[in-house]
């Protein structure tokens, strides 16, 4: 979404003026900005953005955060669909009373996970218990919808790559420019590339995966 996207929705949703807009868009590029060149995670300013304390219990397998007040206030609540966070239940339990509309977001399981688990059994039995879904992909999307959720009330976000254009793109980029790069950087012919992964996975991170994927980067 560009800048004049946020504005326009901001000036015609909002009742903001031009340039109120214009001065709330430039505050959260800047603030964004700024925490991805320091490594932090982003705070979105006041009333977009509301920092709510966390703990964490039983060896930071659940996680309670203290926002009934603000749910309170809300006509709609997207939660992430996680069995980790404890006042998604109270919520939840809101939506079916119909106190409010709940909507859930994510994959729909965790594609890391044991479909015989009794997390990913949990999981799935929550699956039904909103009144929307916002599914990161078409798969993930068809997951909830073969879970017996209706489709009709599935919103896809397309939260994924174009690997096509991606491929493009990569292509694109001359030894030259990865050598420029490279040197920019201060990478030496030795330097390799680590990939992030879930704790969860599968597959080890082991020293020759990392030097797979720094050859293929490279």
């Amino acid at each position: 979404m560009l800048k004049s996207d946020l504005i326009a929705i901001l000036v015609q949703k909002r009742q903001l003026t031009q340039k109120q807009a214009e001065s709330t868009v430039e505050t959260i590029f800047e603030s964004m900005r700024v925490a991805l060149c320091k490594g932090d995670n982003i705070e979105l300013p006041a009333p977009y953005g509301c920092r709510v304390p966390a703990r964490w219990l039983f060896g930071n397998r659940l996680l309670y955060q203290p926002i009934l007040g603000e749910v309170a206030r809300a006509r709609l609540v997207i939660l992430e669909q996680a069995n980790k966070y404890l006042m998604s239940y109270p919520v939840l339990a809101q939506g079916r009373l119909k106190v409010r509309k709940v909507a859930f977001w994510g994959h729909g399981r965790n594609m890391h996970g044991r479909a015989s688990s009794w997390a990913e059994r949990w999981k799935r039995g929550l699956i039904r218990q909103v009144d929307w879904w916002f599914a990161y992909t078409q798969s993930a999307a068809s997951y909830v919808a073969a879970q017996g959720f209706d489709p009709r009330r599935i919103t896809n976000v397309r939260n994924s790559v174009d690997t096509a254009a991606f491929r493009e793109l990569v292509e694109s980029i001359t030894p030259e420019e990865i050598q420029s790069q490279r040197a920019r950087l201060g990478l030496t012919p030795d330097s390799h590339v680590l990939d992030g992964t879930y704790r969860s996975s599968s597959m080890p991170p082991t020293a020759s995966a990392t030097r797979s994927r720094a050859s293929t980067l490279s």
